[in-house]
């Protein structure tokens, strides 16, 4: 069956998965970007503005001194549009100068140079301005301390909300991405699932036409807006005409075999007439033989059109099996053929003339088929829902390229036609057994160096 057999090996899981991937990278490193690199950035500026701030101030102390350090502190506090946080700490007092109520503790062991982050409640400053994040009771601060000569200690620091809330934004932005990410992953999975299980159903529906050569048989339309639908209907249509092409053809051939079979039975009887013997019986042979392949026509046409299910029912096959094996023996005794048969009894909802006319045809052409001396096996088995009908011959054989041809009409495995027959036999039998639902399968026979297993399956 050519289906898609793990949906992980499919085009559409592949190529999913690709996109996928791709788009999954693409979103980390925007992520990574917006966060990482963004932060660094934002963080940045500020910590330039505050290095420049408490540079100023240590160059106003220096050149001017402490006094002049303390009223410049006192005048940036007083300034509304001043956004930055000042803190004096002398080195003989512990009252502060500026506008940060308590020295912070992640100071009390100063590092120079390196940045520290703290809060401040909004209660415990005389500023109207709150924070920008909402319900936020406190300050982010973002500061630096630095020792003076003198030995006091000079703190600068920054409101950092905003770049908080910056960066709170394109965090939460990334992972929603991450997320929609996620869901159109999930979906384009299923979406590729769907389209593998349609395409099986598809290809095991056009498989299993292809093999019964049911052409009354067509693909599952499951809705009328998606491609694989609106495909599956163009296949139909397909089906329909090569269905009316064949059906044309074969009502031609059938009216043929039953308008050349009336005049072909005149002249029957009026070779029956004819003065010389020898003659005669030669052109009533010939007449038979075309006769008899006519009726093999009409009758493989009357088997194809499912009209003989009327006579169906359940039934032991086993004792129809036996009746031809019991039929043919004395058949195969005249080549010295040895017929070892194995029947069990076997319930099958059946045709007992269509099956007997099976059974009899492949067990005419083993002897047929099978040298002198040689030897045929009968057997019918059943396991489970299972039966199994099989005969063997120690014969000539089908070559492989041959075994799939030999149920088709006309077909002989004799090129040069010398042996006797119509080579509607097997053509026949392959049509009882698609009547009868079951599996023909032709094998060769493992048992012998030459020959061949024709093996027939019943399911229950």
């Amino acid at each position: 069956m050519h289906t898609i057999g793990k949906f992980r090996q499919s085009s559409s899981f592949i190529v999913g998965l690709f996109f996928s991937t791709l788009l999954m990278v693409g979103v980390f490193f925007v992520l990574y970007f917006v966060v990482m690199a963004g932060e660094n950035a934002l963080l940045k500026e500020s910590k330039d503005a505050i290095n420049s701030e408490i540079t100023l101030l240590q160059k106003t102390f220096e050149h001017v001194g402490f006094e002049a350090l303390e009223d410049s502190i006192r005048e940036k506090t007083k300034d509304p549009e001043n956004a930055y946080f000042y803190a004096l700490k002398p080195e003989v007092s512990s009252l502060l100068i500026g506008n940060v109520p308590n020295w912070p503790e992640v100071f009390s062991e100063p590092q120079k140079g390196e940045f520290v982050f703290f809060d401040i409640a909004h209660e415990l400053l005389d500023s109207n301005t709150k924070s920008i994040r909402i319900g936020s009771e406190h300050y982010d601060i973002m500061a630096i301390i630095r020792t003076l000569p003198n030995g006091s200690e000079l703190l600068v620091g920054r409101n950092i909300d905003d770049i908080e809330i910056a960066l709170w934004v394109a965090g939460t932005f990334g992972w929603l991405m991450i997320l929609i990410l996620f869901l159109v992953s999930a979906l384009s999975i299923a979406l590729g699932y769907y389209v593998v299980i349609r395409f099986n159903r598809i290809a095991e529906s056009t498989d299993r036409i292809i093999a019964s050569g049911n052409l009354s048989e067509r693909l599952p339309v499951e809705s009328s807006w998606d491609d694989l639908s609106k495909l599956s209907i163009v296949l139909n249509k397909m089906l329909d005409e090569l269905e009316e092409m064949l059906n044309s053809i074969k009502s031609v051939s059938d009216n043929i075999a039953h308008d050349l079979r009336t005049p072909l039975a005149r002249l029957r009887q009026d070779i029956e007439a004819f003065a010389q013997p020898e003659k005669r019986e030669l052109l009533l042979g010939e007449v038979d033989n075309i006769l008899s392949i006519f009726s093999g026509l009409l009758r493989i046409a009357d088997i194809e059109s499912e009209k003989q299910k009327s006579a169906f029912e359940v039934r032991d096959i086993g004792v129809i099996a036996n009746d031809v094996v019991e039929m043919y023996t004395p058949v195969a005794e005249e080549k010295s053929i040895q017929v070892d048969s194995n029947i069990a009894e076997a319930q099958v909802y059946s045709d007992r003339d269509l099956l007997f006319q099976c059974f009899g045809n492949l067990i005419h052409n083993a002897i047929k088929f099978t040298p002198h001396k040689g030897k045929i096996t009968v057997s019918l088995t059943q396991d489970g829902n299972k039966t199994v009908f099989s005969i063997c011959d120690t014969g000539i054989g089908v070559s492989d390229e041959n075994k799939e041809r030999v149920t088709s009409r006309f077909f002989r495995v004799d090129k040069s036609r010398a042996s006797s027959g119509n080579g509607l036999g097997l053509a026949m039998v392959a049509a009882v057994v698609k009547l009868h639902e079951a599996e023909l399968v032709l094998s060769d026979n493992e048992m012998s160096d030459s020959g061949l297993c024709c093996q027939i399956t019943f399911l229950q």
